[in-house]
Protein backbone atom coordinates (compact mmCIF):
# COMPACT_ATOMS: atom_id res chain seq x y z
CA UNK A 1 0.00 0.00 0.00
CA UNK A 2 1.06 3.82 -0.62
CA UNK A 3 1.22 6.16 1.43
CA UNK A 4 -1.20 8.87 1.86
CA UNK A 5 -0.44 12.10 -0.24
CA UNK A 6 -0.35 15.25 1.77
CA UNK A 7 -3.65 16.22 -0.06
CA UNK A 8 -5.67 13.00 0.92
CA UNK A 9 -4.66 13.42 4.52
CA UNK A 10 -6.07 17.09 4.39
CA UNK A 11 -9.47 15.88 2.87
CA UNK A 12 -10.09 12.42 4.84
CA UNK A 13 -9.17 14.46 7.66
CA UNK A 14 -11.78 17.86 6.77
CA UNK A 15 -14.40 15.25 5.94
CA UNK A 16 -14.06 13.69 9.50
CA UNK A 17 -14.21 17.39 11.18
CA UNK A 18 -17.15 18.35 8.64
CA UNK A 19 -19.36 15.42 9.43
CA UNK A 20 -18.70 15.67 13.21
CA UNK A 21 -19.75 19.37 12.70
CA UNK A 22 -22.35 18.79 10.79
CA UNK A 23 -23.50 16.14 13.50
CA UNK A 24 -23.29 19.02 15.99
CA UNK A 25 -25.54 21.07 14.18
CA UNK A 26 -28.28 19.12 13.85
CA UNK A 27 -28.18 18.69 17.12
CA UNK A 28 -28.16 21.95 18.01
CA UNK A 29 -30.64 23.30 15.50
CA UNK A 30 -33.30 20.55 16.49
CA UNK A 31 -32.75 21.07 20.05
CA UNK A 32 -33.45 25.04 19.63
CA UNK A 33 -36.72 23.89 18.08
CA UNK A 34 -37.96 21.14 20.29
CA UNK A 35 -36.05 21.63 23.44
CA UNK A 36 -36.03 25.19 23.98
CA UNK A 37 -38.77 26.14 21.39
CA UNK A 38 -37.55 28.64 19.37
CA UNK A 39 -40.08 29.91 16.91
CA UNK A 40 -38.73 29.18 12.76
CA UNK A 41 -41.20 30.00 10.24
CA UNK A 42 -39.14 26.93 8.01
CA UNK A 43 -37.66 24.77 10.25
CA UNK A 44 -36.53 22.03 7.79
CA UNK A 45 -34.23 24.95 6.32
CA UNK A 46 -32.99 26.57 9.53
CA UNK A 47 -31.76 22.95 9.94
CA UNK A 48 -30.02 22.58 6.94
CA UNK A 49 -28.32 26.43 7.03
CA UNK A 50 -27.17 25.39 10.46
CA UNK A 51 -25.25 22.42 9.07
CA UNK A 52 -24.25 24.04 6.12
CA UNK A 53 -22.82 27.12 8.21
CA UNK A 54 -20.78 24.19 10.39
CA UNK A 55 -19.16 22.98 7.39
CA UNK A 56 -18.17 26.22 6.42
CA UNK A 57 -16.96 26.93 9.73
CA UNK A 58 -15.13 24.24 9.58
CA UNK A 59 -13.55 24.51 6.71
CA UNK A 60 -12.59 27.92 7.92
CA UNK A 61 -10.64 26.56 10.93
CA UNK A 62 -9.20 23.82 9.64
CA UNK A 63 -7.82 24.96 7.20
CA UNK A 64 -6.43 27.70 9.40
CA UNK A 65 -4.89 25.05 11.81
CA UNK A 66 -3.67 22.35 9.14
CA UNK A 67 -1.66 25.65 7.44
CA UNK A 68 -0.20 27.17 10.54
CA UNK A 69 -1.02 25.32 13.10
CA UNK A 70 -0.76 26.78 16.78
CA UNK A 71 -0.98 30.00 14.55
CA UNK A 72 -3.60 29.12 12.73
CA UNK A 73 -5.80 28.66 16.41
CA UNK A 74 -4.91 32.12 17.30
CA UNK A 75 -6.25 33.60 13.89
CA UNK A 76 -9.02 31.35 14.28
CA UNK A 77 -9.31 32.80 17.69
CA UNK A 78 -9.02 36.50 16.05
CA UNK A 79 -11.47 35.75 13.11
CA UNK A 80 -14.18 35.00 16.57
CA UNK A 81 -13.72 37.86 18.96
CA UNK A 82 -13.64 40.29 15.68
CA UNK A 83 -17.13 38.10 14.07
CA UNK A 84 -18.89 38.73 17.63
CA UNK A 85 -18.71 42.91 17.51
CA UNK A 86 -18.71 43.38 13.77
CA UNK A 87 -20.97 40.78 12.33
CA UNK A 88 -24.28 42.42 13.77
CA UNK A 89 -25.16 39.03 15.62
CA UNK A 90 -25.82 40.65 18.74
CA UNK A 91 -25.68 44.33 17.97
CA UNK A 92 -26.57 45.99 14.69
CA UNK A 93 -23.58 47.03 12.91
CA UNK A 94 -25.03 50.36 11.90
CA UNK A 95 -24.19 51.55 15.69
CA UNK A 96 -20.86 49.86 16.03
CA UNK A 97 -17.66 52.19 15.28
CA UNK A 98 -16.50 52.66 12.34
CA UNK A 99 -13.59 49.38 12.30
CA UNK A 100 -16.46 47.76 12.88
CA UNK A 101 -18.31 48.98 10.08
CA UNK A 102 -15.61 48.70 7.81
CA UNK A 103 -14.81 44.80 8.79
CA UNK A 104 -18.47 43.73 8.54
CA UNK A 105 -18.76 42.79 4.90
CA UNK A 106 -14.98 40.84 5.36
CA UNK A 107 -16.62 38.47 7.62
CA UNK A 108 -17.96 35.04 7.45
CA UNK A 109 -20.11 35.24 10.32
CA UNK A 110 -22.01 38.17 9.10
CA UNK A 111 -23.29 36.34 6.33
CA UNK A 112 -24.15 33.14 8.95
CA UNK A 113 -26.20 35.76 10.88
CA UNK A 114 -28.29 36.85 8.07
CA UNK A 115 -28.77 33.42 6.48
CA UNK A 116 -30.45 32.51 9.96
CA UNK A 117 -32.41 34.95 10.55
CA UNK A 118 -34.14 34.35 7.24
CA UNK A 119 -35.63 30.77 7.79
CA UNK A 120 -36.54 32.43 11.04
CA UNK A 121 -39.05 35.39 10.69
CA UNK A 122 -39.61 34.24 7.21
CA UNK A 123 -37.52 33.95 3.65
CA UNK A 124 -36.85 36.95 1.61
CA UNK A 125 -34.91 34.87 -0.83
CA UNK A 126 -32.78 37.80 -2.78
CA UNK A 127 -31.00 37.69 0.64
CA UNK A 128 -30.81 34.39 1.82
CA UNK A 129 -28.74 33.76 -1.96
CA UNK A 130 -26.71 36.32 -1.42
CA UNK A 131 -26.01 35.05 2.21
CA UNK A 132 -25.52 31.49 0.98
CA UNK A 133 -23.24 31.90 -1.76
CA UNK A 134 -20.82 34.11 0.42
CA UNK A 135 -20.69 31.89 2.74
CA UNK A 136 -19.74 29.21 -0.17
CA UNK A 137 -16.98 31.31 -1.23
CA UNK A 138 -15.78 31.14 2.13
CA UNK A 139 -16.37 27.77 3.03
CA UNK A 140 -14.74 26.43 -0.77
CA UNK A 141 -12.07 29.51 -0.25
CA UNK A 142 -10.39 28.54 2.65
CA UNK A 143 -11.12 24.44 2.15
CA UNK A 144 -8.91 25.11 -1.77
CA UNK A 145 -5.94 27.53 0.01
CA UNK A 146 -5.99 24.15 2.66
CA UNK A 147 -5.76 21.79 0.24
CA UNK A 148 -3.34 23.29 -2.11
CA UNK A 149 -0.92 25.12 0.23
CA UNK A 150 -0.46 22.64 2.78
CA UNK A 151 2.04 20.64 0.73
CA UNK A 152 3.98 23.44 -0.29
CA UNK A 153 4.07 25.18 2.71
CA UNK A 154 4.60 22.40 5.23
CA UNK A 155 8.40 22.95 5.33
CA UNK A 156 8.39 26.46 6.35
CA UNK A 157 5.40 25.31 9.11
CA UNK A 158 8.26 22.23 10.48
CA UNK A 159 10.70 24.56 10.21
CA UNK A 160 8.95 27.37 12.39
CA UNK A 161 7.20 24.74 15.07
CA UNK A 162 10.63 23.55 15.38
CA UNK A 163 12.30 27.05 16.69
CA UNK A 164 9.08 27.26 18.67
CA UNK A 165 9.85 24.08 20.89
CA UNK A 166 13.29 25.16 20.90
CA UNK A 167 12.39 28.42 22.93
CA UNK A 168 10.27 26.63 25.28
Amino acid sequence: LKAATVKQQFVARWLTFVGLGMAQALIAAVGNIVLIGTYVVDKPLYIAIAMGLSAVFVSILYSLIALFGNIGKGLGIIILVLSISGAGGNFPVVLSGKFFQMINPWLPFTYAVNALREPVGGIYWPNLWSDLWHLAAFGIGFFLLGLFLKGPIRPLIDKMHAVTKKSQ
